[in-house]
């Protein structure tokens, strides 16, 4: 997904992809439509959008991903998206709902234990705590949520 498509592919730029089918390989060109979206060219509304990712390479083991390292770095990209004002011509609403799909995610990666009282546990998060580091701010720029 490109949050800026404007910005990846400006003016009349394309994106040049390679699809393997039935042993041949072809080019399609990709361009930033009316709506947001990188799609075949002409690039109306009408043409497909960008393929997504495929996994099954990165099981065959041609290409190693750490899915979570993928998810976190979304993260990071679409927080910062998200802070930022809302663009007059916005994303489409498919794409907005994976985003939010995708921050969800993240929150349930970094859950926050119950910490039972009178517990070890307990001691060592009141010596956490005690620190004087801000524990309440979101560092997005380095892909931390600290709480």
């Amino acid at each position: 997904m490109a949050l800026h498509p404007e910005h990846f592919l400006p003016g009349s730029s394309a994106l040049t992809a390679y699809e393997r089918a039935n042993g041949q390989v072809s080019r399609q060109s990709y361009v930033s439509a009316p709506d947001r979206t990188l799609r075949k060219s002409p690039g109306t509304n009408d043409c497909p959008r960008f393929p997504t990712f495929c996994y099954e390479y990165a099981r065959s083991g041609v290409l190693s991903l750490n899915a979570f390292l993928v998810i976190l770095n979304a993260d990071v990209k679409f927080q910062r998206y998200l802070k930022m004002p809302t663009p007059a011509n916005p994303l489409p609403a498919d794409v907005m709902e994976l985003i939010h799909k995708t921050v969800e995610l993240v929150d349930l990666i970094y859950w926050k234990p119950a910490i039972r009282p009178g517990t070890y546990a307990e001691e060592c998060f009141q010596e956490y705590a005690a620190t004087d580091l801000n524990y309440d701010s979101d560092d997005s720029e380095m892909g931390m949520r600290i709480e």
